[in-house]
């Protein structure tokens, strides 16, 4: 099971250095840390991990993103949900 997911992502640190912008981990928003904040140009993009714990992870998950979005200004926002359950086929685990 995993416990944390922002190293499942590995590091970006190579994105920002191939494109310009920069990617900030577990970046500040007053009491909040969003996981990823990615700055490219005018564009901030918000980056929210979970892993699923049950029916309200997708829920709490978008309202956290959402949220997040909000605070930090971003233009957009994802949230990207690691489903371990060996009842549910690949198909049904990738949601968009």
């Amino acid at each position: 099971m995993y416990r944390s997911t922002g190293w499942e992502l590995g590091d970006f640190s190579f994105v920002g250095a191939k494109t310009g912008g920069t990617i900030h981990r577990e970046y500040a928003l007053g009491r909040k840390r969003v996981d990823f904040l990615v700055k490219y140009r005018d564009q901030r993009i918000v980056i929210e991990l979970k892993v699923w714990k049950g029916p309200l992870t997708l829920q709490e998950g978008l309202e956290q993103t959402a949220e997040y979005i909000d605070i930090s200004n971003a233009t957009e926002g994802h949230l990207i949900i690691f489903d371990q359950r060996l009842s549910k086929s690949w198909d049904e685990k990738l949601y968009q």
